[in-house]
């Protein structure tokens, strides 16, 4: 019996709607430390899980949750404690500025 095992690798390049190939930027989250969000809204973390203050060697991509509503989130820790962020927000802040 011969089995085949499915190996998938996230490569810094997206292909959008047209099917043109996007780069990914990766810039640090405004009011996150040791979080970053990419232009194509997908969040990463630089710390150890269970492990308080302590920077990984490289990041790990997080996994967004839904709300009520349906846009992604996620739950990230600023100063201790654990603050809801909505990742089209994080992205909007990142690369434009500040909400309207």
């Amino acid at each position: 019996m011969v089995s085949i095992s499915i190996v998938v690798f996230y490569m810094s390049a997206r292909h959008n709607a047209k099917g043109t190939i996007m780069n990914e930027l990766w810039k640090e989250c405004v009011g996150f430390v040791g979080y970053e969000v990419s232009n194509l809204g997908r969040v990463r973390s630089w710390w150890v899980w269970g492990q308080k203050g302590i920077r990984a060697e490289k990041p790990r991509i997080m996994t967004p949750a839904s709300d009520s509503r349906g846009y992604a989130m996620m739950t990230l820790r600023r100063d201790g404690w654990q603050t809801p962020a909505k990742v089209h927000v994080l992205v909007l802040t990142t690369f434009v500025g500040p909400r309207p």
